[in-house]
């Protein structure tokens, strides 16, 4: 994963290529609800969030998911899975400040409602500094955030289990112009769970979602999304293990008019329906299996695309495997690559680049091979190769005669490849070690009409080696030290010099109710910058130090 921070609030973050503020091939998920924004094509990350304690896992799918997960699935999925509300029963308070934190904070309280319920409330709160300009004046962004939610998990008998869950979540950020850009918003989720035998499971899950997003002289957003989805795991015969569902979604929206980012219409619908099916054949029991599958998807914006793959794997032995996958994913258009107008003066009336109605999905065929392997109980390794073929992508080609508007069309094609490895190591029964290595390369290919001033270039900038290094001790006296060091290679368009950051966090649990804790980040540096062009008014992350205390009764 490539994680580039831009300012106080938003982040370009992709898997295998094509990193942008707006990354448009990486689907983001939080308990089944998607996080990715129908009007730009990615994930808003200033306009998330969660009480991190509340975070059970956090499941990053490297490749494509379209199968199981639909479009936009294209180079990776992250699911944030956050805990059942029976295991985080009792109060937690946590407070902290620091030199880029500069306030935070939240309190959670879980309990029981009858012998077979329990529910948990939150709230929290974050006030952060700015990032640094050039000359280490603040930027403008400064983000002040607060948000409280709960979750409710019955199990009204042995084979039935329901879940209830929201969130409202406000944030407002200064901007240059000395007005304040906001986020808010909030929404509920229902998902029931019932199992007919072992191995036969219906879930139901529903959600209501409420966005709304405001950036002075460039555009707002007010969005209404409700999705619906069903999935029924099985094991029709023996040997096979069937996964299927079907799904769809409303997602309306009404934008604002009047800044540099404009839409035409101002709002639209977009509606999808899906149906997928998946079988895990056991060819040789516990040595060798195949995986086929598809999602079937109509887009209101993109029409029908198929989306199969397949995947075998080879397991010679208990603790080795060598598998291999082929899979097509689409990334479907979106309201930024069809009603899109951007102006640079607003007032001029004049369209420097705008949508296409006809712009069509992008797909890529991927290949894959890996190999894991544990050589003994304390090693653990990981190879993955890929190869992925993108045909269709987004070009802005300029319009006859004079050369504007540029408009955005499908004429750019290109082809990454890559390696990846990771590694872990129990050192010893207190010491634990990771690493980890990526390779990319990455040739964009101009179709022949393709007449793009910038050759494709903007479709992402990326660093073509990544790698970091992972060390936690668990020291006496219940005392706990973290480090993790990451090395990004230089970015080349725009150009961002190689980065080399140290984080550091030490924990000390004086009982088990207590915890006090110190991290610094970026600790190499006084400021870099990550993303972005060099400017005046680029914004550069600075080293920080912050302390946290959590109290649990």
């Amino acid at each position: 994963m490539q994680v580039s921070r831009f300012s106080a609030g938003s982040f370009a973050i992709s898997s295998r290529g094509f990193t942008s503020l707006a990354a448009n091939k990486l689907q983001v998920l939080q308990d089944g609800r998607s996080l990715y924004s129908p009007l730009f094509s990615g994930v808003l990350w200033d306009a998330y969030a969660t009480l991190l304690e509340d975070v059970a896992r956090i499941e990053v799918i490297r490749g494509p998911g379209a199968t199981m997960w639909g479009s936009n699935a294209v180079l990776g999925v992250i699911n944030i899975v956050t805990k059942d509300a029976r295991d985080t029963q009792g109060t937690l308070v946590t407070a902290g400040a620091g030199t880029e934190e500069r306030l935070f904070g939240a309190v959670r309280h879980g309990g029981k409602a009858g012998e077979r319920a329990h529910y948990r409330v939150f709230a929290r709160y974050r006030d952060m500094d700015a990032l640094a300009l050039p000359n280490g004046n603040d930027a403008s962004a400064a983000p002040v955030e607060a948000q409280a939610g709960f979750r409710f998990d019955a199990r009204p008998g042995d084979r039935n289990h329901l879940t209830v869950q929201g969130d409202y979540l406000e944030n407002e950020t200064d901007t240059a112009f000395g007005e304040e850009a906001f986020n808010r918003s909030g929404f509920l989720l229902g998902r029931w769970t019932h199992s007919f035998r072992p191995d036969t499971e219906l879930q139901l899950q529903t959600y209501y979602d409420r966005f709304e997003r405001e950036v002075p002289r460039q555009f707002g957003e007010r969005r209404d999304t409700f999705d619906l989805d069903a999935q029924l795991r099985m094991r029709v015969v023996p040997r096979h293990d069937l996964v299927a569902g079907i799904g769809y979604r409303n997602s309306a929206d009404n934008t604002t008019a009047g800044g540099t980012t404009q839409f035409d219409p101002r709002g639209k619908t977009v509606r999808i329906f899906s149906a997928f099916a998946q079988d895990e054949i056991s060819l040789v029991p516990e040595r060798l299996s195949l995986v086929l599958g598809s999602k079937f998807e109509w887009h209101s914006l993109g029409g029908f695309e198929p989306q199969p793959s397949i995947r075998a794997a080879w397991t010679p032995t208990e603790r080795q495997t060598l598998w291999a996958a082929v899979a097509r994913a689409v990334r479907m258009p979106s309201r930024i690559d069809e009603d899109l107008r951007f102006l640079p003066v607003p007032a001029s009336g004049v369209v420097l680049f705008r949508g296409n109605p006809d712009f069509q999905p992008e797909k890529l065929t991927s290949y894959e091979l890996g190999y894991r392997v544990r050589p003994n109980h304390a090693l653990f390794l990981d190879f993955a190769l890929f190869l992925n073929d993108y045909d269709g992508l987004r070009s802005l080609e300029p319009s006859p005669p004079a050369g504007l508007p540029l408009v955005q069309l499908n004429r750019l094609d290109a082809r990454t490849s890559g390696v990846e490895f990771a590694a872990k190591y129990q050192a010893a029964p207190w010491w634990r070690l990771s690493a980890s290595y990526a390779y990319l390369h990455k040739r964009l290919k101009p179709q022949a009409n393709n007449n793009d001033p910038n050759r494709g270039s903007l479709e992402g900038n990326d660093a073509p080696h990544i790698t970091s290094l992972w060390s936690s001790f668990d020291l006496p006296r219940r005392v706990t030290l973290d480090g993790i060091l990451r090395y990004s290679a230089a970015l080349p368009q725009p150009a961002v010099p190689a980065n080399l950051q140290l984080d550091v966090r030490l924990a000390w649990r004086p009982t088990a109710a207590w915890e006090l804790s110190v991290v610094g980040q970026n600790l190499l540096d006084r400021q870099q910058r990550e993303f972005g062009v060099a400017a005046p008014n680029a914004s550069e992350v600075e080293r920080s130090v912050h302390a946290k205390i959590s109290w649990r009764f």
